[in-house]
């Protein structure tokens, strides 16, 4: 995987997340349109072998895992967390894969914890939280170290 995959992952997926987190600081919502472009993005840029993912299965894969990991919560809890969370996290799992979508979703709910939580002990005022904004810095992260994170995981998904 050559630093060139990493930038065209990085260049593809940086629009979305920027608007995307724009759209979720200021309204907390993440408008389907704009996951499943992203999504669509992630999976195209993976079967042409452009991405840090050079193969279509385990974007694929990334993307059920992805969104498995909150879309099920946000039915059960839809005032804990967003469908369109879900749905973006599909998107981004299409980005980094099965295997990427851990490292994204520690990273995000340590930094919404540690921003949150610091807001909420300065202000003394209480907030919902933009997490889509949080998993869009995670992924991000994930994207540009993504030599450095994949080589602790497995490579090989069991799922199919």
């Amino acid at each position: 995987m050559a630093m060139s995959s990493t930038l065209a992952s990085l260049a593809l997926f940086f629009p979305f997340a920027t608007l995307l987190s724009i759209v979720d600081w200021k309204f907390y919502r993440l408008p389907h349109p704009l996951t499943i472009a992203c999504l669509c993005v992630g999976l195209t840029a993976a079967a042409m072998g452009t991405g840090v993912l050079a193969d279509v299965r385990l974007s694929a894969i990334g993307a059920l895992a992805g969104f498995l990991s909150l879309g099920p919560l946000s039915l059960i809890r839809p005032r804990w967390i967003g469908f369109g969370d879900g749905v973006y996290l599909a998107a981004i799992g299409a980005f980094v894969g099965w295997n990427g979508i851990l490292p994204v979703l520690f990273l995000g709910s340590a930094g919404s914890i540690l921003a949150e939580g610091t807001y909420r002990v300065s202000t003394g005022n209480s907030r919902r939280i933009p997490f889509g904004v949080y998993l869009s810095i995670a992924a991000a992260i994930v994207l540009a170290g993504y030599r450095q994170v994949s080589i602790f995981l497995p490579k090989n998904p069991t799922l199919l």
